[in-house]
């Protein structure tokens, strides 16, 4: 037998041996020991006792060693007598177990996965914490009246809530050791017993209030520990399949390190083989510690991470070893896992603005110099419409006119209210040229969500079309557009008009159920179509638009087609999207904008005249990637409404981190919610990096990767991007609560027909069998009065009760797993979610 297959030997857990040592001879006077140990009758404790005693031996010769008083076997009778002895004491630790495993969640980390799989899963790095740090640590952790264990402990957790992008509840697997009695101390056999320990984690704390908890918690479940593993998952009632109740282990350092700096001493070169290293890992990260010596282990999975990924982890676990040692009164929201070097790399090598020259100015100015570059080419089609840039510039010259002569001055609010066609491009143009501030209004929309917005903007105009003039005539005079072929088509200055003022407000969906305004200003806008040529606008393409002008991309569409010389195809959206297809051919479109879940249901084939397909606003699938690479370039985009509709963008090739929550800067940040201090206050933080500029906080989760792409990997919180429109789910359950019948209600995402739908569980006062029909029918009507169509759900189910908590909250993932099918054979479809 070779030293490496010795390493691996095939264990029959039904036959001895269970350990084997074989003596090999290297030549030229060198011997290696090896043993290798089965690790169901020894643990890492025993470990340490093991190799004390061996040393003794082979520094004091047999028979050196005082005689054993108590086996591993008299432990086991002694366990299994006590056990059926404490039935009642016994009960009350199940009962403990039952309460503390209450309201779980499993836990996931933002770090990068391997491209392939590793033939051998399990790998291993080490670290260690300088003297330095584990000084100042030490006395930290005694001023806290903690253990060593507990405080590392917690450091661990406080990681990987950092790492789990702020995950509060999570449970984190340790292990009890079961040498309760002094005459155990130096017994070998397998004493280790897992326990889960549930951390809750408040961020506005700091560590120290923190491991006070902490050390509560673990005391506690330290001593309600009288039961087995087993019994302890059936109290949470969770399955012990796959990876078992938790994925993540730390266990302190049992292994006597002393020992084996000894055994260097004596130049005997050491390698301690915990485990077998081609086994099916348990666990995603087992993370050890030995206090003594400051030597960290962390055992990996690299089916899951890669190795630069655990490392970075390991890193950031040895920096906030030392962060804490110093200060462990920092609160734990302020706790950085980043690196020096990591965020040099960060701010330096990979944070990059375009190189493209850009002018700070307003955003008609660019229109109208495209208009003297292109005077005769065609700048928007709409079916058998279609104006030269000199025409679409005159008539929004007429138009601003007339808005001139009904007072409207510069800063102004302006509604708009049109259905698909030119004459929302006329009026988006129209507004700037004016210097007032646009805001777009659906005509499908509920009138009543019509009129909250007019309200909110203080809206001075609205500018409509004839049919729906007289929808308007409760809150605002309607000018209503016209031939206006007598008026003058000039183009003029506004006073006191400048790339920082307003130049559209746009509503997105609020988490507190009412409708947050984005203020948008030129300069960002200006950026954003001065940069659109990468997207592939330029003077000789036709783009297709069909995108709702309510939806900010229709923006960029708009003006990066008018600045570049471009020809802008736009269309009823049920006729363009009725054959998308057959609109590219016919139209002659080289470029399309869509969301990921309209480019799915286009038919994968060569369009002659089709160079890009710009797609935002959505998640894109792989697969819908590999489906299009080859066939055109493909260029997603990606921002939300606070940071002027898109701040990045790449060009899919089709190839596959670190992560956390996104924060985006830069010229393209918009100034905040109308009328909302709180909320701007709230998502609109200072810049670390630029006094005196600032950052949105996104709540998306997204991975860093090393080449400085972005990896979008969804949202944190319960607002959810559906055919491009951002909805906070939150909104449709207290809209859906204000309904007079309506005691509670749950809005989830659920897939119903092979897509994504809002789908709202609603609990009902006094609602009988025979009237359930009625009830949802009026609760439909009651939402599509107050919501966007695309905010409406797609099913209504009405529910005796919804499932909750111990505590008496909505239990959201027990909705998420009930039996749509069971509820919805009687149930008529409400008004499907609109496509952006």
């Amino acid at each position: 037998m070779s030293l490496v297959q010795n390493k691996e030997p095939n264990f029959k857990l039904d036959h001895l041996p269970l350990l084997i040592a074989i003596i090999f001879n290297l030549g030229s006077g060198d011997w290696a020991f090896n043993i290798v140990i089965h690790h169901m009758i020894i643990d890492e404790a025993s470990l340490g006792v093991f190799f004390y005693d061996l040393f003794h031996i082979y520094l004091n010769g047999p028979g050196s060693l005082p005689e054993v008083s108590i086996h591993y076997s008299d432990f086991c009778d002694w366990l299994s007598k006590t056990l059926e002895c404490r039935i009642e004491l016994r009960e009350e630790h199940l009962k403990f177990w039952a309460h503390n495993l209450q309201e779980t969640h499993p836990l996931h980390l933002t770090l990068a996965m391997p491209s392939e799989r590793e033939l051998v899963p399990i790998t291993q790095i080490e670290a260690k914490i300088g003297i330095g740090a584990l000084e100042h640590y030490t006395k930290g952790i005694n001023a806290a009246t903690a253990t060593p264990f507990a405080g590392f402990f917690a450091m661990y957790n406080i990681l990987l809530h950092k790492y789990s992008s702020g995950q509060p509840s999570f449970i984190v697997g340790t292990a009890s050791t079961q040498r309760n009695l002094s005459v155990l101390t130096n017994v070998v056999g397998f004493f280790t017993k897992m326990l889960p320990m549930k951390t809750e984690i408040d961020e506005t704390k700091t560590f120290s209030e923190y491991l006070i908890e902490f050390k509560s918690t673990l005391i506690a479940c330290l001593t309600y520990d009288d039961v087995t593993y087993e019994n302890i998952v059936a109290q949470g009632k969770l399955s012990l399949t796959g990876r078992g109740y938790f994925k993540h282990l730390f266990v302190p350092g049992g292994m006597n390190m002393e020992t084996i700096l000894q055994l260097d001493s004596h130049h005997l070169k050491t390698k301690s083989i915990l485990s077998l290293p081609n086994g099916e890992e348990q666990y995603e990260f087992l993370l050890t510690v030995h206090p003594k010596s400051g030597h960290v282990i962390l055992r990996f999975d690299n089916h899951l991470y890669t190795k630069s990924a655990a490392r970075q982890f390991l890193d950031a676990y040895i920096s906030l070893v030392e962060t804490l040692g110093c200060d462990p009164n920092i609160t734990i929201k302020d706790i950085s896992v980043v690196g020096a070097s990591e965020h040099e790399h960060l701010i330096k090598e990979l944070s990059f603005t375009s190189d493209i020259a850009v002018q700070e100015t307003c955003l008609h100015k660019l229109v109208e110099a495209q208009v003297k570059k292109t005077p005769h080419f065609t700048a928007v089609k709409f079916e058998d419409q279609s104006l030269m840039f000199t025409e679409l510039n005159a008539t929004a010259n007429r138009i601003v006119w007339l808005l001139i002569q009904e007072g409207v001055r510069q800063g102004d609010v302006i509604a708009l209210c049109f259905d698909h066609g030119i004459s929302q491009i006329l009026g988006i143009l129209a507004v700037l040229k004016a210097g007032a501030t646009f805001i777009p209004l659906d005509p499908d929309d509920p009138t009543l969500q019509k009129e909250l917005m007019i309200e909110e903007c203080s809206a001075k105009v609205l500018l409509t079309t004839s049919n729906h003039s007289h929808v308007f005539q409760k809150s605002l005079a309607a000018k209503v557009l016209k031939r206006l072929n007598w008026l003058i088509t000039d183009d003029f200055e506004v006073e006191g008009l400048s790339p920082s003022s307003l130049a559209y407000i746009m509503f997105t969906s609020g988490s507190t159920g009412k409708p947050k305004g984005v203020m948008i200003k030129h300069r960002s806008i200006s950026n954003l179509v001065q940069n659109s040529g990468v997207y592939g606008f330029r003077q000789d393409v036709c783009v297709m638009s069909s995108l709702a002008y309510t939806f900010d991309p229709f923006v960029v569409d708009v003006f990066s087609s008018l600045t570049h010389g471009a020809t802008l195809v736009t269309g009823r959206k049920e006729l363009v999207l009725g054959d998308i297809p057959k609109a590219i051919r016919s139209l002659q479109i080289n470029v399309l904008h869509v969301t990921p879940s309209i480019l799915a249901v286009i038919p994968v084939d060569d369009y002659p005249m089709l160079e890009t397909v710009v797609i935002a606003g959505e998640a894109i699938g792989k697969k819908l990637i590999q489906d299009w690479t080859g066939h055109v370039t493909l260029c997603n985009m990606y921002g939300p409404m606070e940071a002027t509709v898109d701040c990045t963008s790449c060009h899919v090739t089709g190839s596959a981190l670190s992560g956390g929550k996104l924060y985006i800067g830069g010229i393209q940040l918009t100034c905040g919610y109308l009328n909302q201090p709180e909320l701007t206050v709230a998502a609109f933080l200072l810049s670390p990096f630029i006094s005196s500029e600032h950052i949105y906080r996104m709540g998306d989760i997204t991975l860093y990767h090393s080449n400085g792409n972005i990896e979008y990997c969804g949202h944190v919180d319960h607002q959810i991007k559906l055919h491009g429109q951002h909805i906070e789910l939150g909104e449709v359950k207290d809209t859906i609560t204000k309904h007079s019948t309506a005691k509670c209600a749950a809005a989830v995402i659920c897939i119903i027909q092979d897509a994504p739908a809002i789908v709202t569980f609603v609990e009902c006062n006094d609602v009988s069998e025979e009237h359930l029909e009625e009830e949802k029918e009026a609760l439909k009507v009651f939402l599509s009065e107050r919501l966007p169509r695309f905010m409406c759900p797609s099913l209504i189910t009405v529910l005796p009760q919804l499932p909750s908590s111990h505590n008496g909250k909505i239990d959201h993932d027990a909705v998420k797993l009930m039996d749509l099918k069971a509820f919805s054979l009687k149930t008529k479809k409400v008004s499907k979610a609109k496509a952006a």
